[in-house]
């Protein structure tokens, strides 16, 4: 036989690492899918809340890991909040 004894362990060794790993990613996938369902679950209840409610419903804030977008001219000065206050008023 290839390998003999030691073959053997490696190779049962080997196939209960990938059958641990399978079952890891399957285990993430199920967790993933489930906080998915919930907040989907949960922005439904909030939209009909609202809708009850009779107001706006929230932006949608953005992904973690995702910065605000930036002003689209951040050279530019900001207008004065209220009219003639500012510069040569």
């Amino acid at each position: 036989m290839a390998g003999g004894p030691t073959g053997r362990v490696a190779g049962h060794l080997v196939g209960m690492w990938g059958r641990g790993a399978s079952a890891a990613a399957g285990a993430l996938a199920r967790y993933r899918e489930k906080a998915q369902s919930r907040e989907r679950i949960r922005e439904a209840r909030l939209i009909e809340a609202n809708r009850q409610a009779g107001t706006r419903p929230p932006r949608r804030r953005p992904p973690p890991g995702r910065p605000y977008p930036e002003r689209p001219y951040p050279d530019r000065p900001r207008p004065p909040a209220n009219p003639g206050e500012g510069e040569g008023a």
